[in-house]
């Protein structure tokens, strides 16, 4: 399929001033849509509302991203989708405007072609050299500053390898270059706090809440 990309509601593209492009001023959720359907978009909703507030920028409503969503996601087979948030153009400076003009980019892909080996025996991991950085006041947030996952990704060009572990200053694992981990030691399930560093991913919450359910 094409990738289609939205800025706004318009096919045009993004305002050179943004914040989002200049400092990483943003957010983003990933999200995999089944037939026209992505089954945890509440949770992704909630997930990028409270990481507006958290960063003060004005989240777009939820309406609207609901049915830009619906109007544009293929209704067979799977498909990615990628919802952008940042607080939007500004001037030269850290600054931000007292009153952002926030800017929605809406992002929908093919799906990845994964082989089946990764879902019926597993996938290698090596352990990253880069270490993150320890932030409490944005761990938890999939906010746009990646670099530190991008240095990680650079680490494991041209090894046998799917994921990298990643640990952070302190040298306590926080997740994968792109995912969060879990442990299971003696029939109980162990993952990461992160609440100094890493993102709390939409599955690690659903899987979190299962667990609870299940008395696990």
């Amino acid at each position: 399929m094409q990738a289609l990309w939205l800025v706004n509601g318009q096919s045009s593209g993004v305002d050179p001033s943004d914040r989002g492009l200049a400092y990483g001023d943003g957010l983003f959720e990933t999200m995999a849509a089944s037939d026209g359907r992505i089954r945890w978009l509440d949770l992704h909703l909630d997930r990028i509302e409270e990481g507006c507030r958290r960063l003060e920028i004005p989240a777009p409503e939820r309406e609207i991203v609901v049915r830009e969503i619906a109007e544009h996601c293929p209704v067979a087979g799977r498909a990615t989708v990628k919802l952008i948030v940042t607080r939007g153009p500004g001037a030269r400076g850290y600054a931000p405007p007292e009153t952002p003009r926030p800017t929605r980019v809406l992002a929908i892909s093919a799906w990845p072609d994964y082989p089946h080996s990764h879902y019926d025996t597993g996938i290698r991991v090596r352990v990253c050299r880069l270490r993150l950085g320890e932030n409490p006041a944005l761990a938890g947030l999939k906010h746009l500053c990646r670099l530190e996952q991008v240095l990680a990704r650079l680490e494991l060009r041209g090894r046998d390898v799917e994921q990298g572990l990643m640990l952070d200053t302190s040298e306590r694992v926080v997740g994968g270059t792109s995912s969060n981990v879990f442990a299971v030691y003696d029939g109980r399930l162990a993952t990461p706090t992160l609440g100094r560093a890493g993102v709390k991913g939409v599955m690690r919450r659903a899987v979190l809440a299962a667990a609870s359910e299940l008395g696990i």
